[in-house]
């Protein structure tokens, strides 16, 4: 059965709202450490899932990548609310290979999601058509494909005991999303955005006097535009306007874009408010 899952990565999180079609949740967030102290430590939060938990859903735990200065900070977490009534099932979701081995060593049977910054495709570049297009078909299905859909890698990623991936979908990365699953991995899908990219730092963070988070600004998505573009060539400048996606923006140190797959998929959905 297809699962729908709501993400629980903002400070403002509703917790108002009817959330009784969603079957699993998801705490932390994907790309910001300092986030997900603040939102997994949140009292409220745990209340809710508590809630949630009690009535049958599914809790996920949801983590980035960790730099070196917090890395001692996140293993005490880690290894602190594994043992939690409320996370003692939750599958873990990370963005940070150091993580998963360590996730690993302390709790073997710990189920580990790959996040979707470690899973990558030409094609969910907007221009991605623009690097391969010249190229034979073969080559092309196999650039399209996500970089997981490997048989080496999926035994590799199996010994930490991963059994699931989150990604973003486009019409040619559908076909080797379909294939993981076949190789016994659930495939979870942000109905929500895209995630091009991550920033080393937040522009909230930079724009701050104090170098301090706002959390009001930091929820909000704040819209990015192309103003202008480098001139190698022309033809290749006036080719490239057509692949950039209208609408970009920021969402904390995350480069985002609207949702490009309009079509119904079998996978799980994931929803972020």
């Amino acid at each position: 059965m297809r699962v729908c899952e709501m993400r629980i990565d903002r400070f403002s999180f509703d917790l108002t709202k009817d959330y009784k079609s969603f079957q699993s949740f998801s705490i932390g967030h994907e790309s910001c450490i300092i986030k997900f102290f603040k939102i997994f430590q949140k009292n409220e939060y745990r209340q809710f899932l508590q809630k949630q938990k009690d009535e049958g859903k599914e809790i996920r735990i949801l983590t980035p990548f960790v730099p070196q200065f917090y890395l001692e900070n996140m293993k005490k977490v880690l290894s602190c609310e594994l043992d939690n009534p409320l996370f003692r099932e939750s599958m873990i979701i990370v963005n940070d290979l150091g993580m998963m081995k360590f996730i690993h060593e302390i709790d073997p049977e710990r189920k580990i999601c790959l996040g979707r910054s470690l899973l990558f495709s030409f094609d969910f570049t907007p221009w991605g058509e623009l690097i391969y297009h010249n190229e034979t078909i073969d080559i092309q299905t196999i650039i399209q494909q996500v970089n997981l859909l490997d048989d080496v890698k999926i035994q590799f990623f199996k010994r930490f005991h991963v059994v699931a991936v989150e990604s973003n979908i486009t019409n040619n990365t559908f076909p080797s999303l379909q294939k993981l699953r076949e190789y016994g991995m659930d495939v979870y899908v942000n109905e929500s955005f895209y995630l091009y990219g991550v920033q080393r730092s937040c522009y909230v963070r930079r724009y701050s006097f104090d170098n301090q988070c706002n959390y009001d600004e930091c929820d909000a998505q704040k819209k990015i535009t192309l103003a202008s573009q480098w001139e190698a060539s022309g033809s290749f400048l006036n080719e490239t306007i057509d692949y950039f996606p209208a609408t970009l923006f920021l969402r904390g140190n995350q480069i985002c874009g609207n949702r490009r797959y309009k079509a119904e998929h079998p996978f799980n959905c994931i929803f972020s408010e």
